[in-house]
């Protein structure tokens, strides 16, 4: 793995970024030009499941001075949807680059399906309707987007709470590797692996100690405990519970775009109290790697 330089200076860090890669509202460009603004000093790209942006992303926080970590966000499977960040991911990684080829590949035939399930709810549309940027593959916010352009549902969130959530009757079911064999697979690459936002996990078992412990054992090395969607109990407990198992704590804005759910580019800033301790772990561990 490419070493990543120390900073001597007090960091300023927003580890949970998306771009027009997945379903983000900016270019992994301008996105970067956006964290320089907010006087991010460290950053990195999760986009959904593709590293599309991230040569894009690296390039441009080059030539602002910004650390960039590359990055991706996968969805695996327990009995409800469990995110893993993973840091430091290259394409050179063979069986993760082999895995989000799988995922993409099942992306594009997950598009139909969703139109014929939505055309028998009474709401036609086409591939063109669906505005897939290109490089990205079809996913349910892009769709839910056009559902929204198509005056079906006034916003992204009744889409889903109505039509695309799972079990909701336009979801289309997708192949999940599992959250272990994930774990183990980023270990085996040299990416570090890190629980995203656990609060928003449905399965209470994710709250755990016991199941932490098991993650830990499959490779587990961090947990998002700075969110924008957990309440400050929550962040609390959850680097209470990565600092009983010796995990690094992580935080980031998930951000999007604007107007959407999730927190401005940098809104961890101020939660995360010990972001300079628990950055300069998580750069060191890369660079050991």
């Amino acid at each position: 793995m490419r070493s990543v330089a120390l900073g001597s200076s007090i960091c300023r860090a927003d580890l949970h970024l998306h771009s027009t890669a997945s379903d983000g509202k900016y270019t992994p460009a301008h996105l970067v030009r956006l964290a320089h603004t907010a006087g991010i000093t460290l950053m990195a790209l999760t986009d959904h499941e593709t590293l599309y942006g991230v040569e894009e992303a690296a390039a441009a926080a080059a030539k602002l001075g910004i650390m960039f970590l590359p990055g991706v966000e996968i969805n695996t499977a327990a009995e409800h949807e469990v995110h893993v960040l993973l840091y430091g991911v290259t394409p050179q990684m063979g069986e993760l680059t082999n895995l989000l080829c799988e995922i993409s590949q099942g992306r594009q035939e997950r598009a139909p399906k969703f139109l014929e399930k939505l055309a028998a709810l009474g709401m036609k549309m086409t591939l063109d309707d669906l505005q897939i940027p290109e490089g990205t593959d079809c996913n349910r916010p892009i769709v839910a987007r056009a559902l929204v352009r198509k005056g079906y549902v006034n916003s992204t969130q009744e889409a889903f709470e109505r039509y695309l959530g799972v079990n909701k009757p336009a979801y289309v079911k997708r192949n999940h590797i599992s959250t272990e064999q994930l774990l183990k697979m980023a270990r085996r690459e040299g990416a570090v692996p890190v629980l995203a936002h656990p609060g928003l996990i449905q399965n209470e078992v994710f709250r755990e100690a016991d199941t932490i412990h098991q993650l830990k054992q499959a490779g587990l090395m961090g947990i998002e405990a700075w969110h924008p969607k957990h309440t400050s109990a929550q962040g609390q407990y959850w680097v209470e519970m990565a600092k009983r198992h010796g995990l690094l704590v992580t935080g980031g804005s998930d951000f999007h775009k604007e107007d959407d759910d999730h927190g401005p580019i940098g809104s961890q800033i101020n939660n995360w109290l010990t972001m300079q301790e628990d950055t300069d772990r998580l750069l060191s561990i890369m660079n050991m790697n």
